[in-house]
């Protein structure tokens, strides 16, 4: 009874800090956002108008296009008419205004991007200091005396604990075979008799104490 007493216990603080670990991760992942956009290069001008159909500066470019077209025409026919170049010249007015409404709207881009990866820097200490808890939590639990449970089963924490408090398994080890979802990996795997440690049927001798596996 003593020895199920502790075997609970142990599983009870593995549980506690497994769960501790989904919520860092969680965490992890939310921040990550940030950082992930901090490594991401702002839209040059180019790639900027090409990926965004600002209609009044298209509208005054299709006019600028016509225009053009109608002034060359007439210079032609009409052997350099000043209507022509009186054409040609409105049409370059409504081309550079075409081209002054998009580099304003980019420039409104990167003033907001800016403002963006500002709060993004402001976040990159909580996700480094996250990163780094985590981190820490996961060498700490990868001790199997301080977390019962091995690593590749951390997700499967609440079954092999309820196998072992409705006594169909006595130890970590029995409740892991039982798992639908891991008979196939466990016909691979063995655990060491003298610390627990997981190994590969491939050795012949534990890689944490040495031991030989039987």
């Amino acid at each position: 009874m003593l020895i199920m007493e502790n075997i609970i216990e142990k599983l009870n603080l593995s549980i506690e800090l497994i769960n501790k670990r989904k919520i860092l991760k969680e965490n992890v992942n939310e921040l990550s956002q940030y950082n992930d956009y901090l490594n991401t290069p702002q839209v040059d001008f180019k790639i900027y108008k090409a990926n965004n159909k600002i209609v009044a500066a298209s509208v005054f470019r299709v006019i600028s296009n016509v225009i053009a077209v109608m002034g060359i025409i007439m210079i032609i026919s009409y052997y350099a008419s000043m209507a022509g170049i009186f054409w040609l010249v409105i049409a370059a007015i409504l081309g550079t205004i075409a081209t002054t409404i998009k580099k304003s709207k980019y420039q409104e881009y990167i003033r907001q991007d800016n403002q963006y990866r500002s709060m993004c820097q402001s976040k990159l200490v909580e996700y480094q200091k996250a990163v780094e808890e985590l981190n820490s939590l996961e060498l700490y639990m990868s001790n199997t005396q301080v977390c019962v449970i091995p690593k590749d089963y951390w997700d499967n924490a609440l079954e092999i604990s309820g196998y072992i408090r409705n006594g169909m398994a006595t130890t970590v080890e029995e409740a892991i075979k039982l798992l639908p979802s891991k008979i196939k990996e466990i016909n691979n795997i063995i655990f060491c008799q003298n610390c627990g440690t997981q190994n590969t049927t491939a050795g012949s001798f534990c890689v944490k104490c040495g031991k030989k596996l039987i």
